[in-house]
């Protein structure tokens, strides 16, 4: 896939003024053609080095100055005048952006030092993290898209080791993944062990953002694994495999993985409007977004994924 003039049209948005003034009104919103988008999908085909410098250190610090620093849990945890769609943000953003950060070579921990805590401070007891509120004072269940980008930022951006508390983190994420076979809602008893968590997460994506799917937790539970020395996944990891054998399309010239859905939707979106208000409005989407997540076209990155979970074992 010749992706030249849409990453050409990505890097030149990202030097404009008009990133600049996007990423003042907010770091994030809206969705999807801002920087914060376009840098992370510059990440996921692995080219955020094309970012530039200037810009990325603008989205730190405006990371750093919009957001609060705790997730609420109740209301009147909320500091007065803070914006709870624009300034509280979730765990999957957060985990997201770690991961992108890092890998432009960012010292993420000394530039956002709250932010690695943040992931080990909301793991609920099931192993998860959740970016609704209420699983903290009511249901103690996670979500699985709110966990998995947490779970790779720990796992896959720490150079020197993980310690106790990341050691801890990391093995009760796996044990939410292996019990929820990477996609049902429960593996602990049979009378549910069949039953879907959704059935999108069976259909692949790219880019993804914090959209889940079998395949991304197949990649971080067989990652995991060989960090930690673990064999309890192995059932689970050869059912992950088994499902992601059947995604492999032959055609005449090449084994093809296929994009099955979008990461993103086409709703509405909050956007900055008239003043200082924001109001929701239609999304819009840049160029490059727009080749890559294109549903039933072949992926080289989601073949990438694939050959990964193949071989990583």
């Amino acid at each position: 896939m010749a992706l030249n003039v849409e990453i050409k049209e990505t890097i030149e948005y990202l030097q404009s003024n008009e990133a600049i003034a996007a990423l003042n009104n907010d770091p994030y919103w809206p969705k999807w053609d801002t920087p914060w988008w376009r840098i992370m999908t510059l990440f996921e085909m692995e080219q955020v080095s094309l970012a530039p410098e200037k810009i990325i250190n603008l989205l730190i610090d405006r990371i750093n100055a919009n957001y609060i620093k705790t997730f609420p849990l109740y209301e009147e945890d909320i500091p007065e005048g803070t914006d709870p769609y624009r300034q509280i943000p979730c765990h999957c953003a957060l985990g997201t952006i770690y991961q992108a950060l890092f890998a432009y070579g960012i010292d993420v921990d000394e530039r956002l030092p709250w932010l690695r805590p943040w992931f080990l401070k909301y793991q609920l007891p099931d192993g998860g993290l959740n970016c609704d509120e209420q699983a903290y004072t009511n249901s103690k269940k996670s979500s699985i898209v709110s966990t998995m980008p947490p779970l790779e930022s720990i796992l896959y951006c720490t150079p020197n080791g993980l310690n106790d508390s990341e050691r801890n983190f990391v093995d009760h994420g796996a044990r939410y993944l292996i019990n929820h076979g990477l996609i049902y809602r429960s593996r602990s008893s049979a009378d549910k062990a069949n039953v879907l968590l959704d059935p999108a997460f069976l259909e692949l994506s790219f880019p993804r953002f914090y959209n889940y799917d079998f395949l991304r937790g197949l990649v971080w539970l067989i990652r995991w694994k060989q960090v930690r020395l673990k064999n309890d996944a192995n059932d689970v990891i050869e059912e992950g495999q088994k499902l992601l054998q059947k995604k492999l399309v032959k055609t005449c010239e090449d084994n093809v993985i296929i994009t099955e859905k979008l990461s993103y939707d086409k709703n509405e979106t909050l956007s900055p409007g008239h003043g200082s208000q924001w109001e929701w409005r239609p999304a819009k989407h840049f160029p490059l977004l727009l080749k890559l997540s294109k549903t039933g076209q072949p992926s080289l990155f989601l073949k990438k994924y694939y050959d990964i979970a193949r071989n990583l074992e």
